[in-house]
């Protein structure tokens, strides 16, 4: 398995209430780490998996009402 890092700005982001909901999701479906930034609105999701995991990431997140641009996807180390 490879480590990947997904990138997402939500926008609709607005209060810590939010971050530690899309938290608690993200970890349960098995990220191993969530960074959520609200004051730039940019989460960086850090998962072991395959490339395309970071897809139900990034829906997992638009399902829950929070509406998400898909930025980058990257391995990393």
């Amino acid at each position: 398995m490879k480590n990947y890092q997904l990138i997402i700005r939500i926008e609709s982001i607005t209060c810590v209430g939010c971050m530690n909901r899309i938290t608690q999701t993200l970890t349960a479906m098995g990220a191993e780490q969530v960074d959520i930034d609200i004051s730039t609105k940019i989460a960086k999701i850090f998962y072991e998996g395959k490339k395309e995991d970071g897809t139900t990431y990034f829906e997992a997140v638009n399902h829950m009402g929070y509406p998400s641009e898909y930025l980058i996807l990257m391995e990393v180390d």
